[in-house]
């Protein structure tokens, strides 16, 4: 089978929005990154408005892509698809489980790993009805935002909350990180889990339609419309990026303005699906494709770059710098985070991690 560049082009881009958006809940308590001034601020508005939601939807619909995959290698090879499917999850699962306890509190890989199971029920089904069930993502993602968005008024400051455990030893910030996962774990799954679980579907949906093969018509009509879908995206996440940056969580602005998040982010990453893979096909963003290729271990990376940056074991930046200064560092983390996978890939072939999760699979 004919690898498509430009899967490992939004791979790497996705890669690159995550950094920016994962980087403050690394560098401060739960992500409050210190306003300084409007440079702070424009900052902030930025990230709510062009990543926040978004980048982890681009990555959720390519593991759906991965999934039809994966299916269809297993039919060539006349292996049982279930078998080396829940393998691979399991082995996910792990890895996302010790990522959360040493790297980020903040882990997806663990929720992908339990939500791509529900995937599995539906991996014989058409695109239609994949579409259908995207669309139940959707609807129910709503409902949990708003209650996220309820959720957030509540939080109050604590021990928890103050990150001093990431100005320690290494043992200390595992400690810390530990004692964030019973607030983490909750508000990633009510703010990822539904829309991650659309995604999946509409990934799916997409690699059995041929969605990214070249002359596909449907990526053609939306390739002529692409203008239009980047400015219905922006304009629909105005609100989510307003509330945001005003700080005014818990009330009914907040709610609506969270609800809308359910559909106005999964409008923007389609456009950001849309721009990459067109620019990738003409080998517009080619540089991306390595940590594209290694995405699990760059993933995974990045938090590691991260932690060395602002816990106390490494530089001991944690909750000194501003958005926009934090903003550089995630950039900064991103391109690291490129240069070691294209070393390592240089000098090894496949990733680390990629190795040992198709080890767990076979």
């Amino acid at each position: 089978m004919v690898r498509i560049k430009s899967v490992d082009a939004l791979r790497g881009f996705a890669l690159f929005g995550i950094a920016v958006v994962n980087v403050p809940f690394l560098a401060a308590p739960f992500g409050q990154v210190l306003a300084g001034g409007m440079a702070d601020e424009i900052a902030a508005f930025a990230i709510s408005l062009l990543f926040q939601g978004k980048f982890f939807l681009v990555f959720a619909f390519l593991f759906g892509w991965g999934v039809g995959v994966q299916r269809d290698s297993a039919a060539r090879a006349r292996r049982k698809f279930y078998q080396r499917f829940f393998r691979r999850q399991f082995g996910l699962l792990l890895i996302g489980a010790a990522h959360a306890v040493l790297v980020f509190a903040g882990d997806i890989l663990a929720l992908y790993a339990i939500t791509g199971c529900l995937l599995f029920l539906l991996a014989d089904r058409g695109p239609a009805v994949l579409m259908r069930w995207a669309m139940v993502g959707v609807a129910v993602g709503a409902v949990s935002l708003g209650i996220v968005a309820i959720a957030a008024s509540q939080i109050t400051a604590s021990e928890t909350l103050s990150g001093a455990g990431y100005l320690g030893t290494f043992s200390e910030s595992v400690a810390q990180r530990i004692s964030e996962l019973s607030y983490a774990v909750p508000f990633i799954v009510m703010f990822n889990g539904p829309l991650v679980f659309a995604a999946f579907c509409a990934g799916l949906a997409a690699y059995k339609s041929g969605f990214l093969q070249p002359g596909n018509t449907g990526f053609a009509r939306l390739w002529q419309r692409r203008h239009v879908l980047l400015a219905a995206g922006i304009g629909a996440n105005l609100p989510f990026a307003f509330v945001g940056v005003n700080a005014i969580p818990g009330d009914v602005t907040a709610l609506v303005a969270f609800a809308s998040l359910a559909l106005a982010a999964p409008v923007l990453s389609t456009a950001y699906i849309v721009f990459v893979a067109g620019w990738a096909s003409g080998h517009g963003l080619k540089s991306m494709s390595v940590a594209g290729q290694m995405s699990l271990t760059a993933y995974v990376m990045e938090g590691v770059i991260a932690g060395l940056i602002f816990n106390g074991y490494g530089l001991g930046l944690y909750n000194q710098l501003g958005m926009a200064a934090v903003t550089a560092v995630a950039v900064g983390v991103f391109l690291t985070t490129e240069l070691f996978c294209r070393t390592w890939r240089y000098a090894f072939g496949q990733g680390p991690l990629e190795r040992m999760l198709r080890a767990v699979a076979r």
